[in-house]
Parts: structure tokens; sequence; C-alpha cells
């Protein structure tokens, strides 16, 4: 993958079910993405900062769609 979003990428998503295992959860095209996690942020590569851009919509979309946790 290269620094800058490309329409040909592939998105990944993982989730954590009953506390002790990990599944594939399949995302359709143009559906809303939760946020990356803290993790990603903090580890990720200088080249890979600019990959959430082009998802940027898509996360601002799922926030309004996720009721906020008081």
């Amino acid at each position: 993958m290269t620094s800058s979003h490309s329409p040909n990428v592939s998105i990944y998503c993982i989730g954590f079910v009953n506390q002790n295992h990990w599944v594939q959860v399949n995302m359709k095209e143009g559906l809303p993405l939760p946020p990356v996690t803290l993790d990603w942020k903090k580890f990720r590569s200088h080249i890979a900062t600019t990959w959430m851009l082009g998802f940027a919509g898509r996360m601002q979309h799922w926030q309004l769609l996720t009721p906020v946790l008081a």
C-alpha cells in the first residue's frame, strides 16, 4: 500500500466475540466504519498516517450513528 489513499485498497475488520476469540467482520462497500484502534494510531508507520484520510467520512458517519456512551 502506498502513502496515498487508493480506491483499490482492502479493508480488514475484526471483532472480539464472547470475550474469547476474534472473527473477521465483512463490511459492505461504503458502509460506515468504526474508528481504528488506539494501538494502531500509536504504532502506525509515518507512511500509514495518511491512509485514514480516505476513510474519514465513513468513520464520521459511524460516529453519527453510534450513541455517545456516558
